[in-house]
């Protein structure tokens, strides 16, 4: 499952796929895997509460928010895989995290179900019928399994990123 070939630099989803790194989307999941299971061993729980400033998210809530958005792809994947035609719904992620009660959680238990979202995310795109990789929905923006693939791989990327450059 290669990258989308036809990307638009407009869209909000290409800075994703372009971070994604791999020949396949498999590929791609598992070396964001590692490299976010790396990353994350050199962040303690006290650091991991920090907010660099006042209306911004705390590590714990960026970790969270990678997950979520992990799980609201995967099952928009799905629907479009079975050849659903509804139109990709969107979400406020600022309410997300003002609701996602990631303070309470350990950064332990937030790096544990990170791992258990990822191998599911793999394991349904392994088990995907490739016939139905390129279905597509939307007008404006097209949406594919094979594009939310590469946008899940690349999105936590970018996040690592993001902590790096403003956390640590």
């Amino acid at each position: 499952m290669k990258k989308p070939q036809i990307l638009i630099d407009s869209v909000y989803y290409t800075k994703y796929i372009n971070l994604a790194v791999g020949s396949g989307m498999i590929e791609s999941l598992e070396l964001s895997n590692l490299e976010f299971e790396n990353f994350v061993k050199l962040i303690d729980e006290e650091k991991a509460n920090y907010k660099y400033g006042k209306d911004k998210w705390t590590i714990k809530q960026v970790i969270q928010h990678i997950i979520d958005v992990e799980r609201l792809f995967v099952a928009r994947a799905l629907s479009i895989a079975r050849d659903e035609k509804t139109e990709v719904f969107g979400f406020d992620e600022n309410l997300y995290a003002d609701n996602d009660y990631s303070n309470r959680l350990t950064l332990e238990y937030l790096i544990n179900d990170y791992k258990l979202v990822r191998q599911a995310t793999v394991s349904f795109f392994k088990s995907i019928n490739l016939d139905n990789i390129d279905n597509t929905v939307g007008d404006t923006i097209k949406m594919s399994p094979r594009i939310i693939g590469w946008i899940i791989s690349g999105h936590s990327t970018h996040h690592i990123n993001v902590i790096k450059a403003r956390y640590l």
